[in-house]
């Protein structure tokens, strides 16, 4: 079993692991720098704080390193490690193989010298299952305490070839891939069958169980045709999901994913990391690594990487985007009140959203309108605090209902949940439809050769265009003021409920301070900036 657990770092590599061959997102989280594994074979989680444990083959060592990557431990001298698995009940690893050892978290040797190149640690009570498929001792089953002791043993013959073993962290059961058999079985923790079923058409070479449901994943070829299958099994041997006829003879690793019931898959043969659905929908793969193992966190779904074929260790993290704390302000007005929605997106990997909408309706009913959100700090690129997103607008009058929608790759997120569900508000009563904002002129200052421009920002929450829209100018030397008429900056912008932006433009002023104001009107509702009306805002100075 290849277990996880909560990895709690602030990811800041986000360079992309590989070109995604399909639709989900995944990021390299960390990559071990050149030099520090010469061939790492085999890795395994360490569920109670994300650590993982690399065992590498090529420097006969097993190193223990930290949920970011830093390594906290590195023991020497094995001759060979067929399997290691990590413990969650107490931060130690097993190792199988010629040198069978069991080592505690901080180096400690606890136990050396058993059966099984086969190991794995059972987080449910600190014990270990390991299986024989060479030696003397070939064939057998064994459940051995912390300490060493033999629990319970199986008989001869009982097993042919058992070539993986996978424990329920919630009950102590133990799975077991029989390949000379075309069998798996599931094993009490006192070594009752609970099941034993027949895949007469598969050499079973890896299981992985997924300790949420009790599920259980199988990896092996097929007989006629040598192709990878992987099975996805209930926990009564019912089939849930299949995936396969990936180009590969034989050699795989797969390891549960509980945190949302997918695997992850070590494709030894065609050099691929695979991503798997629980029903067996290729949901990511790379061609970039040349894997021997894989171990997912059973907390947050990422995945830790044995790269033997580039001698490195890599932790790959699935880019999820989340939504949450979103909210309205204000709750209620008329339609001339810009109400504002906010909503914080979130992402484990730091990865940027595609976008971030808000749909608005009316609460009876009826179909929603669709809004893309905007950063409200254009700045802030720290996704995994969580980043604000916003957007403001008039609307008509009624009852109002919303929600909220990312999208991050193929992956999507909603707030509130779940998926389809709408919070209250806002309650807009009638009022002026008409409003202007954001009225500047450029430049501020300039000579009587100067073409000076105004413009403002005008607003309908029913989206009439306007009947009216007049700049007041205020001349110095006159001391007068003259109306001009604006017209639209985008004459193709008719979206007058998001807004759409007015202007006019002219030179040849005389020297002196100048003052101006705008005005819009739409049937019988008129609307001013600066407000309230007759106020007026300074600009632009022409020089001389």
């Amino acid at each position: 079993m290849r277990s996880g657990g909560w990895v709690s770092w602030l990811v800041v590599l986000a360079s992309l692991s590989a070109v995604p061959l399909r639709g989900e997102t995944v990021i390299e989280a960390w990559r071990s720098p050149a030099g520090m594994f010469a061939g790492p074979t085999d890795v395994s989680v360490d569920s109670s704080d994300g650590s993982c444990w690399v065992f590498d083959s090529s420097a006969y060592e097993l190193v223990h390193l930290s949920s970011s990557g830093q390594e906290l431990l590195r023991v020497g001298n094995f001759i060979v490690g067929a399997f290691i698995s990590a413990s969650s009940f107490d931060g130690s690893c097993w190792l199988g193989g010629a040198d069978f050892s069991h080592i505690s978290a901080d180096g400690q040797v606890l136990l050396e010298g058993g059966l099984g190149p086969t190991v794995c640690a059972s987080s449910y009570d600190g014990s270990c299952w390991t299986a024989t498929y060479w030696g003397p001792e070939m064939d057998h089953v064994t459940h051995l305490s912390a300490s060493g002791q033999v629990l319970w043993q199986s008989e001869q013959y009982s097993f042919s070839l058992p070539h993986s073993l996978s424990c329920n962290a919630s009950d102590g059961s133990c799975w077991v891939a029989d390949e000379g058999h075309h069998e798996v079985v599931h094993l009490a923790e006192n070594g009752e069958e609970l099941l034993r079923l027949g895949l007469p058409h598969l050499h079973a070479l890896g299981v992985s169980v997924d300790s949420s449901d009790g599920s259980c994943w199988v990896g092996g070829s097929w007989v006629e045709t040598g192709h990878l299958q992987v099975l996805h099994l209930s926990e009564n041997g019912e089939e849930v999901g299949r995936g396969g006829y990936l180009d590969v003879i034989e050699g795989t690793d797969l390891s549960a994913s509980p945190s949302d019931g997918t695997c992850w898959i070590a494709d030894r043969w065609d050099d691929r990391v695979v991503h798997m659905s629980g029903t067996g929908e290729v949901l990511w793969e790379s061609d970039r690594y040349i894997p021997n193992c894989v171990s997912a966190n059973t907390a947050d779904g990422s995945c830790w990487v044995a790269d033997a074929g580039n001698s490195q260790v890599v932790h790959l993290v699935i880019a999820r985007p989340a939504l949450s704390s979103g909210y309205l302000t204000p709750t209620s007005g008329d339609t001339s009140t810009r109400f504002t929605w906010r909503v914080k997106y979130w992402s484990t990997a730091n990865v940027a959203p595609t976008a971030v909408w808000v749909a608005t309706r009316l609460a009876a009913g009826g179909s929603p309108t669709w809004r893309q959100m905007w950063a409200l700090e254009p700045s802030d690129t720290n996704y995994v605090d969580g980043k604000w997103y916003t957007y403001t607008c008039y609307l008509a009058a009624g009852s109002y209902a919303y929600r909220f929608a990312t999208a991050l790759g193929s992956e999507w997120a909603y707030w509130p949940q779940p998926t389809g569900t709408y919070a209250s508000g806002p309650t807009v009563a009638q009022g002026n439809p008409v409003a202007l904002t954001g009225g500047y002129v450029t430049p501020a200052t300039g000579t009587n050769a100067t073409n000076f421009t105004w413009r403002v920002k005008y607003w309908n929450s029913t989206n009439a265009a306007p009947d009216e829209i007049k700049v007041a100018i205020w001349f110095p030397t006159l001391k007068t003021t003259y109306w001009y008429t604006l017209y639209p900056y985008d004459p193709t912008d008719t979206n007058y409920a998001d807004g759409a932006v007015y202007q006019y433009s002219r030179k040849w002023l005389p020297a002196g301070a100048y003052a101006y104001r705008f005005a819009a009107r739409q049937g019988s509702w008129w609307a001013y900036w600066p407000a309230p009306a007759g106020t007026y805002a300074s600009g632009p100075a022409v020089n001389p």
